[in-house]
């Protein structure tokens, strides 16, 4: 038997059952959606971080103190670092909670204190909407980031008055940062940035809370750790970029099977159903299959005929699902976002990350800071071709028994079948 004339009856049948064969498609849909939703969302996330952590560059390593009463990073010990053979860089910065008046509100901002240059080195190049960067010297100017400047309403040559415990500071804001979006270690929009000096000569602080360090390639990063491991042993808490990208792939691919075997389950869901129908399809159609092998047709004839449904089931519904998937998949952040009461643009989850009182900022911790991170979920041929694949499968083995036993029923019972 030709296969055009097992399809066309396959067609015929489902078409005479719209109802029923629809519903049985709406689970291969559901399923195929749910994990082309589920796993473009770790995908797209881990392209973000990956994004974020190479704008500082497979070469940095990050320094900070486990306990800042044992071991102060100060201008010594930077120039110890500065001796480590294959360092060609070292950034220290500082950080502090602060509070500023808005509109008779309190309002908490981080403030960050970098020397202009290294702000350009560490992140890559940071642009300015409005105003010009600060030089590096005593005076409190500021460049703030983008969502600082519009949760607070900030513009250029107004001063923020920013208060930590009793002291009273007036910064000069000089410049808005343009949006810079996801980054490793430092939140760019959500920060507001002045030289170091000012803030050492404001605060009376005479150590750094954090240091970037740069070896000169890939090979030699792991030669200048273990040097700061030789110089400071426990005392300093180190982190490489590479080891925290390798740290964070390693999660998201967790993250993406634990996902994908969620969804999987509705999958599976949708397979029982497939099975399901097919056996009541042989119990109604038992007299159909009598007549048909009464003129002929053989038992592989009727096995392929109800494969077949199962396999067109299978090609709708994964085809079907992956298009609402890759829909659902750019509307998950939108619902993410108003879940948390707040926009997000593509997509931007934001978490907050609290140091404990004496604790060191390691690994990106921010004191009381907010980061955003905006990422956009990837649908990839790969994710498409592995799930139309596995609804065609289900499909196929949810319908194997149903068909082999269509394929077995006695002509001349089935033909005195009621």
């Amino acid at each position: 038997m030709r296969l055009s004339d097992i399809l066309f009856i396959s067609f015929t049948h489902l078409k005479e059952r719209k109802l029923r064969a629809s519903l049985t498609i709406l689970g291969i849909i559901i399923g195929i959606a749910s994990i082309i939703a589920l796993v473009s969302q770790t995908a797209g996330i881990s392209a973000s971080i990956t994004g974020a952590l190479e704008k500082l560059g497979p070469t940095t390593i990050m320094v900070s103190s486990v306990n800042p009463r044992l071991l102060r990073l100060t201008d010594v010990e930077i120039s110890k670092i500065r001796e480590i053979p294959s360092v060609v860089e070292v950034t220290p910065i500082t950080f502090d909670r602060v509070s500023v008046q808005v509109s008779g509100e309190t309002q908490q901002i981080t403030l960050i204190g970098i020397n202009s240059i290294n702000l350009n080195n560490l992140v890559g190049e940071v642009k300015l909407s409005e105003g010009m960067m600060y030089s590096d010297s005593i005076v409190p100017q500021a460049v703030i980031g983008g969502n600082i400047a519009k949760n607070i309403g900030v513009t250029i040559g107004q001063p923020l008055v920013a208060q930590r415990g009793n002291n009273f500071i007036s910064i000069q804001v000089v410049g808005i940062l343009s949006s810079y979006g996801a980054s490793a270690f430092l939140s760019i929009d959500d920060s507001v940035f002045i030289p170091i000096d000012a803030v050492s000569g404001m605060f009376n602080k005479l150590s750094y809370d954090m240091v970037f360090v740069k070896a000169e390639s890939v090979e030699s990063v792991d030669v200048v750790l273990e040097y700061l491991q030789a110089m400071y042993g426990n005392d300093i808490r180190t982190i490489s970029v590479a080891q925290l990208s390798q740290t964070v792939s390693s999660i998201i691919s967790s993250l993406s099977l634990f996902l994908g075997g969620i969804a999987a389950i509705s999958l599976s869901v949708a397979g029982v159903g497939i099975m399901n129908i097919m056996f009541v399809s042989v119990l109604e159609r038992t007299r159909e299959i009598g007549v048909l092998k009464a003129i002929g047709f053989k038992n592989r004839d009727v096995l392929f005929i109800f494969l077949s449904e199962a396999v067109i089931i299978g090609v709708l519904g994964g085809i079907l699902g992956v298009a609402a998937g890759s829909v659902l998949s750019y509307l998950v952040p939108y619902i993410l976002s108003s879940m948390m009461g707040g926009p997000m643009s593509s997509a931007q989850a934001r978490t907050t990350q609290t140091r404990a009182v004496g604790s060191p900022p390691a690994m990106g911790a921010m004191p009381m800071q907010t980061h955003s991170l905006s990422y956009t979920p990837i649908v990839n041929m790969d994710m498409v071709a592995i799930s139309i694949f596995l609804a065609v499968a289900v499909s196929i083995v949810s319908g194997l028994l149903p068909a082999w036993r269509a394929s077995r029923v006695d002509p001349i019972k089935a033909l005195r079948y009621e």
